[in-house]
């Protein structure tokens, strides 16, 4: 976003795919890579992540050059800049090592980045703006999370609040103006549409919702009502489930009768006729098995954060679901698969973009950005991996929409199809 900092107005809005998925789908590679090339002491600030930086450089100068020629700003010139991002990005970004995340005790090198002027980072941006890159929480809880409650202000509401922010690292915030924890579940790049057969980004065309009809009829929702091409990630989500609750999968996720004209198991949802690209768009089995893989991660993971507090789902005032396609993701599909908690369903919402909210938060103020120091400062960092239980609640959560069905009275599939 390109804001005014006098009035506090959008003046434009740009997105564009993440550069560094080149180098990996998942953080855990990206890091892997930056290991693999370091190159000369690890301690100092070049130590092999030039090709994660130039990536998210390139990122970030290409958006604000997009932003500047849509208002016509051709002497733009910028006084401050916010980040939000996970806690690896902001590494990449500054050039620190970001071994200690994904090894014990999983810890970042820096937690909260000094604000430093872009050109310090070899960002050249008009008028070499302050940079702020809003502080993590842990290793696997970064800035983007902060940004996330400061923008919800659960960190100043009494209610109990759960805030499940999807995506490939799952963070699951979990409190209210007393007392904060959160952690990540590691659910992979399923969410996001990668490594998904038929997978895209929330793009025009892209399904984002899918209907199964009584007599078995499937019926699709695109993004901008263009012809569809992929399944982004609430398309995934809503195809299993409904596919689920009308019986072509049973509880184990298995398709019961895959179509035959396909080179694997599979189910034909849009047939090649209908389809953008001129090619059939269907779900596999093993698409589905990513899914439910992706989904038990992330809901296992508010088990153990609930049980975390000595907690049950039930205890909860307020259930707020934020993400890329939060605000588009149906409810009862979410339910159906198992991937959020089964509670009455005037105590869910959906927040959408909230790290892009929170960072435009603490752009404007100085006290939010105080306000953010303070939250990732107070927020307690659960590590999964360090939970006895959590193996268990994650095999447990590998069927449709749970092995125990109690937790999830309103999830009920019809008979399986022949």
């Amino acid at each position: 976003e390109l804001v005014d900092l006098n009035t506090g107005q959008v003046l434009v809005c740009a997105g564009r795919a993440n550069s560094q998925a080149a180098f990996g789908a998942e953080v855990t590679r990206r890091i892997e890579h930056v290991e693999d090339h370091r190159s000369g002491d690890h301690r100092s600030k070049n130590h092999g992540s030039d090709d994660l930086a130039d990536a998210i450089i390139a990122d970030i100068t290409a958006l604000v050059s997009e932003m500047a020629k849509v208002c016509e700003e051709e002497a733009l010139s910028l006084d401050a800049v916010t980040v939000a991002g996970n806690t690896a990005m902001v590494h990449f970004l500054y050039r620190y090592d970001p071994s200690g995340i994904r090894r014990p005790p999983y810890m970042p090198l820096v937690s909260a980045p000094p604000v430093v002027r872009s050109s310090a980072l070899d960002i050249d941006l008009p008028g070499d703006p302050l940079l702020y890159a809003l502080p993590s929480i842990g290793g696997w809880v970064g800035g983007d999370i902060t940004a996330g409650i400061l923008a919800t202000g659960l960190h100043r509401d009494k209610r109990l609040t759960m805030m499940i922010d999807i995506g490939t690292n799952g963070e699951i915030v979990l409190g209210n103006n007393e007392w904060l924890i959160a952690c990540a579940a590691s659910a992979g790049p399923a969410f996001e549409g990668c490594g998904i057969s038929c997978g895209s980004t929330a793009t025009p065309g892209a399904i984002d919702r899918l209907f199964v009809e009584g007599d078995g009829t499937i019926r699709w929702h695109t993004i901008e009502d263009a012809s569809p091409h992929g399944l982004c990630g609430s398309g995934l989500i809503s195809a299993i489930a409904q596919l689920f609750r009308a019986g072509f999968i049973d509880r184990a996720g298995q398709i019961l009768a895959p179509d035959t004209d396909l080179d694997e198991p599979g189910i034909v949802l849009v047939p090649a006729s209908q389809s953008g690209s001129g090619r059939p768009i269907a779900i596999l089995q093993r698409d589905i098995d990513s899914v439910i893989l992706a989904k038990a991660a992330l809901f296992a993971g508010t088990q153990s954060l609930l049980a975390a507090a000595d907690l049950s789902a039930d205890d909860l005032d307020r259930l707020i679901i934020c993400g890329g396609f939060g605000s588009v993701l149906d409810v009862e599909d979410a339910v159906t698969l198992g991937l959020i908690p089964d509670i009455a369903r005037d105590k869910i919402s959906f927040a959408g973009n909230t790290a892009l909210r929170g960072a435009r938060i603490a752009l404007l103020s100085q006290d939010a950005w105080a306000e953010a120091i303070d939250i990732a400062g107070k927020t307690g960092c659960i590590e999964l991996i360090d939970d006895a239980d959590y193996f268990e609640r994650f095999t447990s959560a590998q069927f449709l929409p749970h092995t125990n069905l109690g937790l999830f009275p309103s999830a009920t599939p019809t008979e399986g199809r022949a």
